[in-house]
């Protein structure tokens, strides 16, 4: 603590009660030995916000009048403004480069998108219709048509379906030696509205085998009766197997 309050004029300890502190350096120092009177030593302490400063650190005494801090003030903010307006400006240009270059590739992306969304569609019809063309090309693997196979003149359905039922099972029973009968057929119907010409019979078997067993057994419609030689039978094809 002596050190600290030693005084930089005369070497000597100085009292707390005749200490004079500089606001900027620390400097401590006797009232007398500032050549400050007793008298206005007194003066000073009735007031109050005074700040005392050694010789050496004057200046900067200076730079704490109002009229100094307004100026460098002054100055200051009016560098920030500048620097504000130059960044504004900058960040207009820089705004207006982003916009264009956004929107460019914004139209690229539509642009893309569009197409691949087209392109997606179109894949997706294109398998839409093969995997429904696969299905019907399935679905009628179980099935023959017999072509000009007398149709019944019976205006009756049942009675009409009757008379299929009978001609069909003589059909399969000549043709595959009686190893197939109507037991194994699932369904059958005429082709078409009734009309004077004959209509196709659609005849569906349990399985393909089956129905494929029948057709490799085609050269035995010679052994039919009489009145049902001269039919044909064929595939149930689809319309796009049917041109090919």
């Amino acid at each position: 603590m002596a050190s600290r309050n030693k005084c930089t004029a005369c070497a000597g300890t100085v009292p707390m009660k005749e200490i004079l502190h500089c606001k900027f350096c620390e400097l401590v120092i006797h009232w007398k030995c500032a050549s400050i009177s007793e008298q206005t030593r007194k003066d000073i302490q009735q007031c109050t916000g005074l700040i005392w400063c050694c010789s050496g650190c004057v200046g900067q005494m200076e730079a704490l009048k109002p009229g100094s801090q307004l100026s460098v003030m002054g100055g200051g903010i009016k560098t920030i403004h500048e620097s504000n307006a130059v960044i504004n400006n900058q960040i207009k240009d820089l705004w207006g480069d982003c916009n264009n270059v956004i929107s460019g590739q914004i139209k690229e992306i539509k642009t893309v998108l569009d197409k691949k969304i087209t392109e997606d569609i179109l894949d997706k019809k294109i398998n839409s219709l093969q995997d429904g063309l696969k299905n019907e090309v399935e679905e009628r693997s179980f099935n023959f048509i017999i072509f000009k196979l007398k149709e019944s003149n019976n205006l009756s359905f049942n009675d009409s379906k009757k008379e299929d039922d009978e001609r069909i099972m003589r059909i399969l029973s000549a043709i595959t030696d009686e190893k197939i009968d109507m037991s194994n057929v699932v369904k059958h119907y005429r082709l078409g509205k009734r009309s004077d010409n004959v209509r196709p019979l659609l005849v569906r078997q349990k399985s393909k085998i089956l129905k494929n067993l029948i057709m490799e057994s085609l050269n035995n419609l010679k052994n039919l009766d009489d009145d049902l030689k001269g039919i044909v039978i064929g595939h149930d094809m689809t319309k796009d197997q049917r041109i090919k």
